[in-house]
């Protein structure tokens, strides 16, 4: 038995979040549509958003500065719509984008699957199996905090 069998494993490795997204890339780019209809509600949560100062900026040139009550009545009532508009949209977008990345974990675990179960004997007698299935569980797990967080505040905060 090889004395290195119970070392810590120790991986030092400089991901950048574009190195990131490079490797991700071949998987997101199978899914197209998903990815333009993703960065679709994206913009559209965002559109909706920035037209509340232009919407607040009518009420008090039109509302307050001419003394006409019912147009602030008006705009209070398309920025309670608009509000509900952006709360679907971020629902929406949220659960699709959160859909479309177990998607591309699932493809993801598939694939490493596949290369674990084709690594040789040799491998596993270097490495303990279970270090070998914890760094793919968690190597995974963390990519799934990234499309369920990170990838939607990313688009958002690229646009806004």
């Amino acid at each position: 038995m090889s004395h290195h069998f119970f070392t810590e494993d120790n991986v030092a490795l400089e991901l950048t979040f574009k190195k990131l997204f490079l490797k991700l890339w071949p998987f997101l780019w199978r899914h197209k549509a998903r990815v333009i209809i993703s960065l679709l509600l994206v913009a559209c949560y965002v559109i909706v958003g920035r037209s509340l100062p232009f919407l607040f900026a009518y009420a008090v040139d039109e509302g307050i500065n001419k003394e006409r009550r019912e147009i602030i009545v008006y705009v209070a009532l398309a920025y309670l719509v608009i509000e509900c508009l952006r709360a679907l949209l971020a629902f929406k977008q949220s659960n699709y984008i959160q859909r479309f990345g177990n998607q591309v974990l699932f493809e993801i675990r598939e694939k490493l699957i596949s290369h674990v179960q084709r690594l040789p004997v040799k491998y596993f007698e270097k490495n303990p199996s279970g270090r070998t299935v914890t760094r793919v569980t968690n190597d995974v797990y963390a990519l799934g905090e990234l499309f369920s967080q990170g990838f939607a505040a990313i688009f958002v905060n690229t646009i806004e």
